[in-house]
């Protein structure tokens, strides 16, 4: 079904929202039932933000490698590079996140503070 040069690529694509079926009960889980509404409002502002970033970054990392052309065929390594330049930044960034996750501690920990 997929090139083989594309299935790390692949990957990426179809599990980039496991992390959210994580984050979103602990934090709605660390917020007061009437406050439901507030938290899920900024989640979903957090998560369109972090989209737009990372629309932005990409746009950025396009402009640099490729310029302000047409992609066409003679394009493509440049474009390739920078596909290549762009998942290893969002790849850095989502192993801060990770290590970020991890330093906030457990829910008990966090609940006796």
């Amino acid at each position: 079904m997929f090139n083989s040069d594309y299935k790390g690529e692949s990957k990426v694509l179809i599990f980039n929202n496991v992390p959210l079926s994580s984050t979103i009960p602990m934090v709605m889980g660390s917020v007061e039932k009437r406050f439901f509404g507030v938290a899920s409002g900024i989640l979903a502002t957090m998560r369109s933000t972090g989209m737009m970033f990372s629309m932005g970054i990409t746009m950025v990392i396009f402009a640099l490698h490729i310029g302000r052309v047409e992609i066409t065929p003679q394009c493509y390594p440049q474009f390739l590079k920078s596909v290549t330049v762009i998942f290893t930044i969002f790849t850095v960034l989502s192993v801060g996140g990770i290590f970020a996750s991890l330093a906030r501690g457990k829910k008990e920990e966090i609940e006796k503070r």
